[in-house]
């Protein structure tokens, strides 16, 4: 009787512990993923102060009559001053050119130049012209977004266009930009599409489809920020595209590739940081053999902002 009772009092034992080790196995519930609507809040007299980098070149090779052929890189320090808010969100910003500095090199030759709202210094090859007066940021500039930092509207920004001649294809810089249009959280994914002309052609663009990550936060000067991610890439056989030109070129082979990252304030809906960069090659054999190869980055940084 004794032993049946100690037989008992094992198994009821481990039994238990059994029953424990299978409750301990148990994965603890894991806790959602927090979600945000990223959306901008404009002030009546915000200013929000970012500095601008954009660098890169492109060729034809050998050299194109009439298609690409510049290596640019160029800063600009600026500020958007909220100067008209809508009920929807939607602010108009005064655009204030602080520095603006480039150099680079094209077929016509070698350039470089400086630029304050007070002070302009170009050179062109060896001849340096200073006037205050060419200045580009003497000029009233400004650009609407709507609360996601969709641009809307823009004016006077043609003073400076030229001093961007190379950088990451504005096509791929907007998907990036923008806020998704849905709450997101870490982890989230999704898709964006957006157009995409061959260099130097003409007619109906691409379409690409990019992919979107939310990877995790960041700090970033002091902010707790989101972080996301967005890549493209795009494979192109036996092509045929016309140039601007009017040559119609058979592509043999090409790549495009682009990636990014992006840092947003998720409480104020700011944009903290971006950088992008892409690369195309392109190899063709008719009419003839060409060759067009270009790499180009931007980056974007909030400097501070009242």
């Amino acid at each position: 009787m004794r032993k049946t009772l100690v037989v008992r009092g094992v198994v009821g034992v481990l039994a238990a512990l059994g029953t424990l080790g299978a409750f301990a196995a148990e994965p603890a519930a894991e806790k959602p993923v927090e979600k945000f609507v990223i959306r901008h809040k404009p002030r009546e007299g915000e200013k929000l102060r970012y500095s601008l980098s954009v660098g890169g070149n492109a060729a034809w090779t050998p050299e194109q009559q009439g298609l690409s052929w510049a290596n640019v890189s160029t800063d600009f320090t600026f500020t958007l001053a909220a100067k008209a808010l809508r009920e929807d969100g939607t602010c108009t910003f005064g655009l204030e050119g602080e520095k603006l500095k480039t150099e680079g090199k094209t077929h016509k030759g070698s350039f470089s130049g400086t630029a304050t709202p007070t002070r302009a210094k170009l050179r062109i090859g060896q001849v340096e012209i200073i006037n205050p007066e060419m200045s580009p940021l003497k000029k009233p500039m400004s650009m609407t977004f709507n609360p996601r930092w969709m641009l809307i509207d823009q004016s006077g920004l043609e003073a400076i266009a030229i001093f961007f001649a190379v950088g990451v294809d504005p096509r791929f810089w907007g998907p990036l930009t923008i806020a998704p249009l849905d709450q997101v959280g870490v982890g989230d994914e999704w898709q964006a599409e957006f157009p995409w002309h061959i260099p130097d052609s003409k007619g109906q663009p691409l379409k690409i489809k990019a992919a979107a990550k939310v990877t995790g936060w960041e700090t970033y000067r002091g902010l707790k920020c989101l972080a996301g991610t967005l890549t493209a890439d795009l494979s192109l056989q036996d092509t045929w595209v016309t140039l601007n030109n009017g040559d119609r070129i058979r592509i043999v082979q090409g790549t495009y590739k682009a990636k990014g990252k992006v840092l947003w304030d998720v409480a104020r809906g700011v944009l903290c940081y971006a950088s992008a960069e892409n690369t195309v090659a392109i190899r063709a054999d008719k009419p003839d053999r060409r060759t067009f190869n270009g790499t180009a980055h931007t980056t974007l940084q909030l400097l501070g902002s009242e």
